[in-house]
């Protein structure tokens, strides 16, 4: 199948016999399976989720092979692959707020750390404490915070920025 271009490939990895299917793949994996893994290798700094990566971005081809329509093989294995990696990005970023979340809770439930912050807390002016407890307590988004308070996404931003500062010169006054 060396002779065969890209859209031959795919055409008989949805129309073929399994064996055809299967070769087809294999041709496709030889011809653009190192980038793909080089792209998923700089983008993750992590050898094995970029083999991840790769693995899922060709089980997609072989499952979605009839999808291919034009263009390049490569840049559609790619952009499967991309969208893999930012799904990989979201899961690492909500395992560290599940991380954050946990050491925060573990804080607050400390009796005298959760004093202390109260009090921290309480010191500060009115505004500064409400966009801090939105943002950090409840998690919400800047935006989701200003549109709350009524304020621009500038001031919510600056509240919450001058409340963090604030409360650790608070807090570290206290140790």
């Amino acid at each position: 199948m060396t002779g065969v271009d890209d859209r031959q490939l795919f055409a008989r990895m949805a129309s073929g016999s399994p064996p055809q299917a299967r070769e087809a793949l294999r041709v496709l994996y030889d011809r653009h399976g190192a980038a793909v893994l080089r792209f998923a290798r700089r983008m993750l700094s992590d050898e094995n989720h970029a083999h991840d990566i790769l693995q899922e971005a060709f089980l997609v081809v072989a499952r979605d092979a009839a999808a291919f329509r034009t263009g390049s093989a490569k840049a559609w294995l790619l952009e499967i692959a991309s969208r893999r990696v930012r799904d990989e990005f979201r899961r690492r970023r909500r395992a560290k707020r599940r991380e954050r979340a946990g050491a925060r809770q573990e804080a607050v439930e400390d009796p005298e750390v959760s004093d202390d912050l109260d009090a921290a807390l309480a010191r500060l002016p009115a505004a500064q404490r409400a966009a801090l407890e939105l943002r950090v307590v409840d998690g919400l988004a800047h935006d989701e915070v200003a549109r709350i308070l009524g304020v621009s996404l500038r001031t919510t931003k600056e509240w919450t920025k001058l409340g963090l500062a604030r409360l650790r010169e608070l807090l570290e006054g206290e140790r």
